[in-house]
């Protein structure tokens, strides 16, 4: 849910965005899209780093959530390359408009 218009409106005024759920949390099918496996494929990463360095070329604070020793290894290794302009495209193309995780305009945070 890449929130394109708000995630301008935070650009334009110095806002700094978070990703919730960045690579699908429990309920997604993100990381079996062919689309992201064909990419992790061209530059030897899997979906989820994919996913990742996605996040990370749109300056957005992606913090993926893991309790297994080597994902949170591999979901780290995310430096050592960066998508093509194409490929940044056909990710942001995924948008389906369903969240992964909570509103956070719903939440009470008092």
């Amino acid at each position: 849910m890449p929130q394109r218009e708000l995630r301008d409106y935070c650009d334009e005024n110095g806002i700094f965005v978070e990703s919730w759920s960045p690579i699908g949390g429990s309920k997604g099918d993100l990381l079996s899209d062919e689309s992201l496996i064909e990419i992790g494929k061209r530059y030897g990463k899997s979906p989820a780093q994919v996913v990742i360095r996605w996040h990370l070329q749109n300056n957005l604070i992606v913090i993926p959530k893991s309790v297994q020793p080597q994902r949170i290894k591999q979901n780290s290794n995310v430096y050592d390359f960066e998508l093509s302009r194409e490929d940044m495209s056909a990710i942001a193309r995924l948008e389906n408009g369903q969240r992964q995780g909570p509103d956070p305009a719903a939440m009470n945070v008092y």
